[in-house]
């Protein structure tokens, strides 16, 4: 499809978006696609457009392209983007509402890119702890993978070389290894494979890049550790 280029702002840019979006995967000219989406890009509302279209499953088709488009335009921007706190504020709202994993995934990473502070990833962690904890509850597998990918990125920021001396750091860390311990003991049935596969990763991360203080303060889940730690080599 060609499409006169309109002025963004309307409803119609939406649809503009998503067209071009489209072409980049079956149109015949997708160079021509791929530098429409660029003009596109420098309008203000353009990381907006793609959160409604990742929202809205009318269009399906392209939900991943334009998570893709997200997650590679707020890296190269991150919080220079026009109302990114807002745009943030709606991924955090309907990443855990999205059933396609590489969709989640995408924009699991737009929200981890903008997490640049110990107070932004100490914000954030809380509620994503306390939410796989429910999608447990609530047997919602891919929900789960979702808020794990979340809590990855949110430890990643923890065990940095500035953070990992922090009290409340530390603390989340220790919470996060022994949940992650926790929950890999009840990932019995095949479905949950690949959250154990998930929580193995997270384990090893953990216990590599924390202090050895920190791990003496973890010192009760030694058993556990071991036996998470003899799975990782296992697989």
């Amino acid at each position: 499809k060609k499409r006169k280029r309109r002025k963004m702002g309307s409803e119609v840019a939406l649809e503009d978006v998503a067209v071009a979006l489209h072409n980049t995967l079956t149109g015949n000219d997708v160079n021509a696609a791929e530098e429409e989406l660029k003009v596109y890009s420098q309008q203000h509302n353009y990381a907006s457009l793609l959160v409604d279209i990742v929202s809205d499953d009318k269009y399906e088709s392209v939900q991943h392209s334009a998570a893709v488009a997200l997650k590679n335009f707020i890296r190269l921007k991150g919080m220079l983007i026009q109302n990114s706190e807002e745009i943030i504020s709606r991924l955090l709202t309907i990443i855990y509402k999205i059933e396609s994993q590489p969709v989640a995934r995408a924009l699991v990473t737009s929200i981890v890119y903008t997490i640049k502070t110990l107070e932004q990833a100490l914000e954030i962690t809380p509620t994503v702890m306390e939410r796989i904890g429910e999608f447990w509850e609530e047997g919602k597998m891919n929900q789960i993978i979702t808020a794990l990918r979340m809590l990855k990125g949110c430890l990643r920021i923890f065990l940095g070389e500035q953070y990992r001396q922090h009290e409340e750091a530390q603390n989340f860390i220790a919470q996060g290894l022994e949940g992650c311990l926790d929950l890999l003991e009840k990932c019995g049935s095949p479905e949950s494979y690949q959250i154990q596969k998930i929580l193995l990763g997270m384990i090893r991360l953990l216990t590599y890049k924390s202090t050895v203080d920190l791990l003496v303060k973890c010192q009760h889940l030694l058993g556990s550790l071991h036996k998470g730690l003899q799975l990782t080599l296992s697989m």
